[in-house]
């Protein structure tokens, strides 16, 4: 099996953003709002709480409910768990993807 590694070597940081965002999106979207969503794509492109604020035009405080919100409904209690998830997702995607 790949590892995120030969999976992401020689991408392009917007090659990167559409895996992460691909991979959010896989991520059981039934029970993750669109703005949960968004919160969880910025983090995992490097943002600060501050930052995801500032773009989406909410409070850090919002950002926080939408963090602990998510992490509830996913199972997961940290940001490593969250990255874990995303990349296993990215990993499998993009192992698809060049095997077809």
């Amino acid at each position: 099996m790949p590892t995120a590694t030969h999976a992401t070597a020689g991408l392009s940081k917007s090659d990167m953003s559409n895996i992460i965002d691909d991979a959010v999106d896989r991520i059981d979207v039934v029970r993750l709002s669109d703005r949960e969503r968004e919160v969880m794509s910025m983090m995992l492109k490097g943002h600060s709480n501050c930052s995801i604020a500032l773009n989406l035009g909410i409070t850090e405080g919002t950002v926080k409910i939408h963090r602990r919100n998510s992490y509830r409904k996913l199972s997961i209690s940290s940001q490593v768990e969250l990255f874990q998830m995303v990349l296993g997702l990215a990993v499998r995607g993009q192992h698809r993807a060049t095997a077809h």
